[in-house]
């Protein structure tokens, strides 16, 4: 099945299954809510199931927030409430198998010092019928923010043990001449590049190779190292807090 098919499965799993018996809430989602829930589904699989097939010492984890205050005047996804995207799709997917939460978040006073890790279940993977686990990135490309232009805050904290550590934090702004500017070229790149696949010219063997070598540069600095997601193909621009 297509992504589009996986998509509306899912979603009707969670109104008719879930809802009603993991939540106790029997009325179904219409409307702008259900357009919600279908992108939170939507997205929650792009994010995750193209790292299925690095289920090696290269593999990351999908990551989620979970405090509902992230949700609350998002301009990066206005279209994701904490209810609809955490509650409902990421918490009723896990409930019906086809996510694992792999490791709880922690949070840090109001701000999050690291996110809930997630990965996909060979369950999700099934839907998709007979495919290439390699192809993945190219038929479940990684979905695009609502808001290409990020601005973000950089500022040390200090946990309940004294250990120091780095927050880096996504903040709203005002639009200026210069960011309506700098969103404009950003569309444009990304509709290109969403036309085109790029991709390496290397045996599997080498790119496994990569794969694992990506893990060991990268380990010292990340509980969950980077591994090589060719189908994250759209440019976003981080910015300055301020322009």
């Amino acid at each position: 099945m297509s992504l589009e098919h996986v998509t509306e499965q899912i979603v009707e799993e969670l109104q008719s299954i879930y809802r009603p018996q993991g939540l106790g809430k029997l009325r179904k989602l219409k409307g702008d809510r259900l357009q919600c829930l279908r992108r939170s589904v939507n997205s929650l699989i792009a994010d995750s199931l193209p790292l299925i097939m690095g289920r090696t010492s290269s593999h990351r984890y999908a990551s989620i927030h979970k405090r509902s205050n992230h949700y609350a005047g998002d301009r990066y996804d206005p279209s994701q409430t904490y209810k609809i995207h955490v509650v409902t799709a990421y918490e009723g997917m896990v409930w019906l198998g086809y996510l694992q939460e792999e490791k709880i978040g922690v949070s840090l006073r109001t701000q999050g010092k690291y996110l809930t890790r997630y990965s996909a279940t060979r369950k999700l993977l099934r839907l998709f019928g007979d495919i290439d686990v390699e192809l993945l990135p190219v038929l479940i490309p990684s979905k695009r923010l609502e808001e290409p232009l990020i601005v973000k805050i950089k500022r040390e904290e200090i946990d309940e043990r004294g250990k120091r550590f780095n927050i880096s934090e996504r903040v709203n702004y005002e639009d200026t001449a210069a960011t309506q500017q700098m969103r404009s070229n950003l569309e444009l790149i990304n509709n290109n590049l969403e036309r085109h696949w790029i991709d390496i010219g290397l045996k599997d063997s080498e790119l496994h190779e990569v794969r694992r070598q990506l893990a060991q540069d990268t380990a010292r600095n990340d509980e969950y190292p980077e591994t090589l997601n060719l189908g994250k193909r759209c440019l976003h621009l981080p910015c300055p807090a301020v322009l």
